[in-house]
């Protein structure tokens, strides 16, 4: 099968449409390939073994290296999982039997406000969220200036409200058109912006947003502690929120943890 063979409503093998994507990213006929590679892994981590090409559009909308394209034969997403697996470390002798990765107690939070980042275009899997560089003596670290990164919480605030509510109109039309309620929570200042509800299942939703494709942006202490407390918190990230084209990856809260690390942007000064 090549790439312009996929019909609309067409099921197919999950690991054939990774092969076949594959091969056209590395065909050299796709703009910006290195990061077309990592929308790979939506499919990888997907849950349906077979998926069915549901095209939303025209342009990046049409095409079936977009995940957002794909469902499974029940009618979710592909990124929708039913059980989270458990992620495990492994010990210096080869042995995994460690806890699941996850959000540790130790190491509690002192900046008030930090910034997630991946770190480069593949994901760091062993970095943890309890990971904050701590200041060394009396003299706080330099802490990088708004002109230095870029991402969510990095623009000027009618930038960033902006790609923030466009963001979370998307994560909205995403859950709703695949049969979930959803409730906006946002003004309530709970930790997260959206409770969706779909038969028995409810996921506590944190929403952010990016103008480009880099996977930074503002997360705060108080987000932070929701994702180590809430069992249904999950994070939707979305990439390019004010094109018509923006991109969805989904984290929960284990994979929050071993994807990314924290970087500290600015912290509390109290008296001693």
């Amino acid at each position: 099968m090549s790439w312009h063979n996929f019909v609309p409503g067409q099921r197919v093998a999950r690991d054939e449409v990774i092969q076949v994507c594959n091969a056209y990213i590395r065909s050299g006929k796709v703009k910006n390939p290195q990061n077309k590679i990592s929308y790979l892994e939506e499919f990888r981590n997907s849950p349906h073994d077979v998926i069915v090409y549901t095209p939303q559009g025209s342009g990046w909308g049409n095409s079936p290296l977009n995940p957002n394209n794909w469902r499974g034969t029940d009618g979710s997403f592909i990124w929708e999982r039913k059980v989270i697996p458990k992620r495990t470390q492994t010990d210096t002798e080869g042995n995994h039997n460690m806890p699941p990765v996850g959000l540790s107690d130790q190491g509690i939070l002192s900046p008030t406000q930090v910034k997630l980042d991946s770190g480069s275009e593949s994901l760091q899997p062993d970095a943890t969220l309890s990971q904050v560089a701590e200041p060394e003596g009396d003299v706080l670290e330099d802490i990088p200036s708004e002109d230095q990164v870029s991402g969510a919480g990095f623009g000027s605030p009618e930038i960033n409200k902006a790609v923030e509510a466009s963001a979370v109109q998307h994560v909205i039309q995403l859950y709703e058109s695949s049969g979930w309620t959803v409730i906006s929570v946002e003004t309530e200042k709970c930790g997260f912006d959206l409770v969706c509800k779909k038969e028995s299942r409810e996921e506590h939703v944190e929403v952010k947003g990016t103008r480009g494709t880099e996977q930074s942006f503002i997360i705060t202490a108080g987000e932070v502690r929701k994702a180590k407390e809430d069992s249904l918190f999950v994070l939707c990230l979305v990439n390019s929120a004010l094109s018509d084209n923006p991109f969805v990856s989904k984290y929960s809260r284990s994979e929050l943890a071993s994807h990314f690390r924290l970087e500290a942007l600015a912290y509390k000064a109290v008296p001693k």
